[in-house]
């Protein structure tokens, strides 16, 4: 589904009895927020940039630039 399950619940069957709902840092979109990460992580000077997506394509997440990057993100 992507999104939060309880969020569609809630839209879709609007059970009774419910007077309201506490979300808690909820994810309600997986690909919004993927799209909001791109768009933070070009902030950022572009070393760090090519550091953490050379990261994710080669699925080296444990040397040390790496975590650099990521603390500095």
């Amino acid at each position: 589904m992507g999104e939060c399950a309880g969020c569609y619940y809630m839209l879709t069957r609007k059970p009774e009895g419910v007077a309201s709902l506490i979300l808690s840092g909820p994810c309600l979109s997986v690909s919004r927020f993927v799209a909001d990460q791109r768009a933070y992580l070009l902030a950022f000077p572009e070393d760090i940039q090519n550091t953490i997506l050379e990261s994710e394509v080669s699925g080296n997440f444990y040397f040390p630039e790496y975590q650099d990057a990521l603390m500095a993100y």
